[in-house]
């Protein structure tokens, strides 16, 4: 069984952050980190995967199954099935399932994370962004969607120390969504928070930027606080 970085993500729940979730979450982050680096292919055997300009072949990669058309999406809408939304325990990287059922989700493994290059990993942060933010995956119980959480915490890893301005402007703008994630979650005050605080610490650990977090203190505070 190939290895996932599931175990190297930080646990999420409905709660905000507290004092020793960020600093616990930024170990695990470099544990990952350094997995990624020691197992970067060093011949020509690469694990089989899209190119990553390929969005369809890339969502059916991800989720294992094509991407639903408009009209589909409607009626997983108007019925309240929302087929591509999770149903999470607890802990949001430990539980041993988090998908609907009948849905086939892939989990990052270390072997597909350890050979994409920072380009590549950013190319697929963005498709990742894009796909958070479809209806289907943001009527469930978590306003993040946790197999989504996970491959973005693995391709945040991938990245090089030396980020480009290009490419920390795409953290960014990865960074804001979380943060519409939040303040939408505030706002049905039902959803887990987990996935979307993962990855707004960490992207903005990445970018090296405090104020991506004190832009989410500034946007939830008036709903009920944010991280400690």
């Amino acid at each position: 069984r190939s290895q996932t970085c599931r175990r190297d993500s930080p646990a999420g729940d409905a709660r905000p952050p507290t004092p020793a979730w960020s600093p616990a979450l930024g170990e695990r982050f470099k544990r990952l980190r350094y997995s990624v680096r020691v197992l970067r292919p060093t011949g020509t055997a690469r694990a089989r995967i899209p190119g990553v300009h390929e969005e369809s072949r890339w969502y059916a990669y991800v989720h294992g199954r094509a991407a639903p058309t408009e009209d589909e999406r409607q009626r997983m809408l108007v019925s309240g099935a929302g087929s591509d939304s999770a149903t999470p325990g607890s802990e949001l990287l430990d539980a041993p399932d988090l998908t609907a059922p009948g849905d086939r989700y892939r989990e990052p493994s270390l072997a597909v994370l350890a050979q994409l290059d920072t380009r590549e990993a950013v190319a697929l942060t963005k498709l990742l962004r894009k796909w958070m933010q479809h209806a289907q995956f943001t009527q469930g119980d978590a306003v993040l969607h946790p197999v989504h959480a996970r491959w973005l915490f693995g391709l945040l890893a991938c990245l090089d120390d030396d980020v480009s301005g290009e490419d920390m402007a795409s953290l960014r703008v990865l960074a804001r969504a979380c943060i519409k994630c939040l303040v939408r979650a505030r706002q049905q005050s039902t959803q887990h928070e987990g996935g979307a605080w993962m990855i707004l610490v960490v992207s903005a650990g990445v970018c090296g930027q405090r104020d991506l977090r004190a832009a989410a203190q500034a946007r939830l505070c008036a709903g009920g606080g944010g991280p400690a």
